[in-house]
């Protein structure tokens, strides 16, 4: 690509391109966030799993003549049960934590690298140009024409 052919025609460039940038990462940031409420789910898993746990404790804990043993191990079942909820659902916090930002960074460098990776080499080029074309040594004028100072 050539150097363009106005000053406003770059400006409008490094516009477009930081506007672009700033929508992809907010789009990256709304991913997050989206991706992250499904973190919603293991909270319910976890209180139901609390609640499983402490529900089997209390049956366990019941001393009924001809069912306490039927009763403590399905309440010992029961905690067991819920204890195992709870580990999974902060194992799949985690996991969706994860998964939040890895897709968040993921959107963000698929949009915006192969923008910079074309953007930036032009820009420097176009500076470089620029740059080439403002430090030129002027000609010297006529020696007829020397102002006295």
């Amino acid at each position: 690509m050539t150097r363009p052919k106005s000053r406003r025609t770059l400006h409008l460039v490094d516009v477009g391109v930081v506007a672009w940038v700033i929508v992809c990462v907010l789009l990256g940031l709304r991913l997050h966030d989206e991706v992250q409420g499904l973190s919603g789910l293991t909270v319910t898993v976890d209180r139901v799993g609390g609640q499983l746990e402490r529900i089997g404790g209390t049956v366990a804990g019941l001393e009924i003549p001809l069912l306490g043993g039927e009763l403590k191990g399905a309440g010992t079942d029961a905690q067991a049960a819920g204890a195992q909820a709870r580990q999974q659902a902060r194992v799949a916090r985690e996991s969706v934590e994860d998964v939040a930002w890895l897709l968040a960074v993921t959107v963000i460098v698929l949009a915006v690298f192969p923008v910079l990776l074309a953007y930036v080499p032009l820009r420097l080029r176009w500076h470089r140009s620029r740059a080439a074309h403002t430090t030129r040594p002027r000609a010297a004028e006529p020696h007829g024409n020397q102002r006295a100072g």
